[in-house]
């Protein structure tokens, strides 16, 4: 996510830019009626933050050091069809 602005008299210092990649490896069929899925989230666990909200009547924001979004985390899944 590129150039993140703040909102009109939050004068804070802009969000850095950041990109986050996610891989999920599948496997259908692994036997019969089984598939299953392994999923990484954030591969590089990058540290990306999501702007928190500015209030222009008080000066003040909700969270000073904005919204942390999710670091690097694993899903697996195995799912049974009949």
């Amino acid at each position: 996510v590129f150039d993140r602005r703040r909102a009109a008299g939050d004068n804070r210092k802009n969000i850095d830019d950041y990109v986050v990649m996610d891989l999920t490896l599948t496997g259908k069929d692994l036997l019969p009626g089984i598939s299953a899925s392994l999923s990484i989230y954030n591969i590089t666990d990058e540290n990306a933050r999501e702007p928190s909200i500015y209030d222009p009547l008080t000066n003040s924001v909700a969270i000073p050091d904005d919204l942390p979004l999710a670091g690097r985390s694993f899903v697996a899944t195995i799912r049974k069809t009949w």
